[in-house]
């Protein structure tokens, strides 16, 4: 097996499904759901796709913490052979089930923990796999503008985004953050999403059980409802897979945003910032916890905090 040609035909049975999707008119409309991708199931247990997924794994859990089971990298590939097979098997008959995260906290810049949700080494693999899988798939329906947890994006890539729309005269930006994003994320809107592009019963199996893993804290086993954990493998892109429609609700506003990891940034010719709108939309969507809300942390005018002095840049300045 090929990954890259798999992963090729991925993006191409997803882009035929875009296609599909768009090409209804109001007086002809298309079957959304006609044309999703299937079969995600066998690549799962597919002894090269998932040794493929075990090397990545293995390269990055070098020296990092392990699960609840305590296997470290180190440990893993000593009887790597045997533990991958065994996995496979596992995924094959449906009987897999991943153990609990493993909660560690970190602080954050403001003071705050940060709470961290550690996979097993055979969990992360199965993650892995499963973002192989789904990574081609919604690279198709992501926003352009959208640059947090993709390939070969970066922060860096926003920030420079934000400076050509900034040239192109827009005067605004709006930076929000999502609050308790990864926490509060509804399980629901995430298989919603996946269904939206996957005809595949057993693989959205498999996604619900990661999900409904549990967390273990202190020695005790707590059940989880929401969220995806901070330090899993799959998790920004499942997360991603939910904001996606936020980036695009946003763009059938007429707004020019950026998304760079929980939270758009948005890029206004002028005016005043439509929070209202984005609000509204929260309390439509069902994303997460609408009692969260979306949070505005600051909203700036190019460098100058808005106020009730503060003008949009003038025509013809230099940025």
């Amino acid at each position: 097996m090929n990954i890259e040609g798999v992963q090729r035909r991925l993006w191409e049975q997803s882009q035929a499904h875009k296609q599909h999707r768009e090409s209804g008119t109001p007086l002809f409309p298309t079957n959304p759901y006609g044309g999703r991708i299937r079969n995600l199931m066998d690549l799962m247990h597919n002894p090269t796709w998932i040794a493929a997924a075990c090397d990545r794994v293995l390269k990055r859990s070098r020296g990092k913490a392990s699960g609840v089971d305590g296997v470290t990298a180190y440990e893993f590939n000593k009887n790597r052979e045997s533990r991958l097979e065994q996995l496979r098997l596992e995924l094959k008959r449906g009987s897999y089930q991943p153990q609990p995260l493993r909660r560690v906290e970190i602080p954050k810049a403001n003071g705050k923990m940060r709470q961290l949700g550690i996979p097993c080494l055979r969990d992360k693999i199965v993650q892995e796999a499963i973002r192989m899988a789904l990574e081609p798939i919604y690279e198709v329906e992501f926003h352009d503008n959208s640059y947090g947890f993709r390939p070969n994006r970066s922060t860096h890539h926003a920030v420079s985004r934000c400076q050509q729309t900034a040239r192109a005269g827009f005067t605004w930006i709006i930076e929000g953050d999502v609050k308790a994003c990864f926490d509060e994320i509804s399980h629901e809107a995430i298989l919603r999403c996946v269904k939206e592009k996957v005809l595949d019963n057993k693989f959205l199996g498999l996604i619900h059980r990661l999900l409904k893993a549990g967390v273990e804290i202190d020695g005790v086993v707590h059940s989880t409802n929401k969220g995806v954990p901070q330090g899993g493998v799959v998790s920004p892109l499942l997360a991603n897979a939910v904001l996606n429609k936020l980036d695009w609700f946003l763009h059938s506003k007429g707004f020019h945003g950026t998304a760079k990891g929980d939270g758009p940034t948005d890029c206004r010719m002028s005016g005043s910032p439509a929070m209202p709108t984005i609000g509204a939309y929260f309390s439509r969507a069902a994303i997460g916890n609408t009692r969260s809300g979306y949070g505005t942390r600051s909203a700036i005018s190019f460098g100058k905090p808005v106020g009730s002095n503060c003008r949009p840049r003038r025509p013809g300045l230099p940025t």
